[in-house]
């Protein structure tokens, strides 16, 4: 894991986390020991970004907004009620996007034989 927080810039806390919830969700796999390592569950043209988005932010709001507007009266009501309704509808067209992107139109057909091969190095690597 140090290897993988390292190389992306992620503190080691972060990159478990964010490990820990790809693997609930079953997007990967990890194994401990000399052949271990980290391994995808389904190809990449199956798991799309709104599935890794969702397995990270789980239920979690895109944006998310508080203010105290009470004292302000209701023409700063509805102007927050408009603001957060123009982002509520921005989430849902992200949502949208994002289920139509899929890993491997991202990394390209090359790469995923290259992923594939490299989790034996990574698996190789990770407890060093």
């Amino acid at each position: 894991m140090k290897l993988i927080s390292e190389s992306l810039g992620f503190s080691y806390s972060t990159t478990v986390k964010i490990i820990d919830k790809l693997k609930s969700e079953n997007l990967i796999i990890t194994k401990e020991g000399i052949n271990g390592g980290i391994s995808v569950v389904r190809s990449l043209s199956e798991i799309t970004m709104l599935d890794i988005f969702e397995a990270i932010e789980k239920n979690n709001p895109l944006f998310k907004i508080q203010y105290n507007t009470s004292l302000l009266g209701n023409p700063i009501k509805r102007i927050e009620n408009n603001i957060r309704n123009r982002l509520t509808d921005s989430e849902k067209m992200l949502r949208v996007f994002l289920s139509q992107v899929f890993v491997q139109d991202l990394v390209g057909e090359e790469s995923q034989k290259i992923i594939c091969n490299e989790n034996v190095t990574l698996a190789n690597n990770l407890n060093r």
